[in-house]
């Protein structure tokens, strides 16, 4: 169930989920595909826990494919998130943008490390 911490643009945003396969978005028109990411940037960051939770819906396809670009405008806000335990939030399959999520996230901890011994 959606909650209160969830804004109207997410929610809407969030009913693109599931995104069709990859075969769907080749066929698609470009009008489509505009409104889609008018909808993507019409969520101003940094979004709620919640929200990011709703939003994950979006990266749940079986591979990476054509939308890489559009999709990496949703990570950008998954990211803007608090970042206390968010990817542990992440569902344990092998999707791919799942695991760019983690990698990223790796990623982000050893920077961290970095700073904190440098």
């Amino acid at each position: 169930m959606l909650g209160e911490h969830v804004r109207p643009e997410v929610h809407h945003l969030a009913t693109w989920a599931p995104i069709g396969s990859d075969i769907e978005w080749d066929d698609v028109d470009d009008a489509e595909l505009d409104a889609f990411i008018r909808d993507i940037r019409r969520v101003q960051p940094p979004v709620t826990t919640e929200e990011r939770q709703v939003l994950l819906r979006l990266l749940d396809r079986p591979h990476e494919d054509s939308l890489y670009g559009v999709l990496n405008l949703v990570v950008a806000l998954l990211e803007s998130a608090p970042e206390t335990g968010w990817q542990l939030d992440l569902p344990t399959t092998d999707r791919p943008w799942f695991e760019y999520l983690r990698s990223r996230w790796l990623n982000y901890l050893d920077q961290q490390d970095e700073r904190l011994d440098g």
